[in-house]
């Protein structure tokens, strides 16, 4: 029988996974918009991968859904999306991880659904029954029409990401976000939550009407030398879930 559960989870920060070229891929780069992840490892049953892989081939546009596998190897990964023609983006996540963040839900043996929030947070997970294939077929189309209304009643942030490329440890970078309310009520920011104390956020604290559009300024001063990775999570009226920006470089 399908299944919903309250059980969240935290995704860490520093999590990699890889895509099908083999490139290394941060986790929260992925989540820089609400995503329904497919959650599938070798040792789930198969029919019921397939029976959920056939669910999101018949939705018309999955933009929002990629897949996290666990099998022995890449090489394995990239045949089961030749094999099932799949066209929403998978990423392989070694066993040994996995076992450390999906243990409890993986232990289930099936697949199963969840929501990965742009702060990491993992809700609303859905274990499906290839028994019960409407019902399954109901909540992807709840979640997906779901997470295109947040996307769209969300403020609009042009620009979520800033790469600023070689960089100088102890020089201060001004980092520019513009914004605009698309939304019909007032949008105002209550609080930013920085990832280091390297950051400092300065924006205008009065409501922002329909139409209006503003600035928020993030002084970033790196303290060491490497690679350098910083979450800004914007906190306002008009949602439960912040809004994630992210400022990245190479600090020499």
């Amino acid at each position: 029988m399908n299944a919903t559960e309250t059980y969240d989870f935290t995704l860490p920060g520093s999590l990699t996974v890889t895509d099908q070229q083999g490139q290394s891929v941060r986790i929260d780069s992925l989540a820089q918009d609400n995503k329904l992840i497919l959650r599938i490892r070798e040792s789930f049953c198969e029919d019921c991968v397939k029976a959920e892989l056939r669910q999101i081939d018949s939705i018309g546009n999955p933009s929002d859904i990629i897949i996290l596998a666990t099998y022995s190897n890449l090489r394995i990964v990239k045949i089961i999306a030749q094999k099932y023609n799949i066209r929403v983006p998978i990423y392989y996540l070694p066993n040994s991880i996995a076992q450390e963040i999906f243990s409890r839900n993986d232990r289930k043996g099936i697949p199963y659904l969840f929501v990965l929030r742009p702060n990491l947070q993992c809700e609303s997970c859905f274990f499906p029954s290839k028994l019960f294939p409407k019902f399954s077929a109901r909540f992807y189309k709840l979640m997906v029409e779901k997470l295109s209304f947040e996307k769209e009643k969300a403020p609009f942030f042009p620009i979520t990401s800033r790469d600023l490329g070689k960089i100088k440890k102890g020089k201060t970078y001004e980092v520019m976000f513009p914004y605009r309310n698309a939304g019909k009520k007032p949008f105002v920011i209550h609080d930013i939550r920085l990832s280091c104390d390297c950051v400092a956020p300065i924006w205008d604290k009065k409501p922002l009407r329909q139409g209006e559009q503003a600035k928020l300024i993030i002084r970033f001063t790196p303290k060491g030398h490497g690679y350098t990775f910083q979450s800004i999570m914007v906190y306002h009226n008009l949602s439960r879930t912040p809004i994630r920006l992210t400022i990245k470089g190479e600090a020499e």
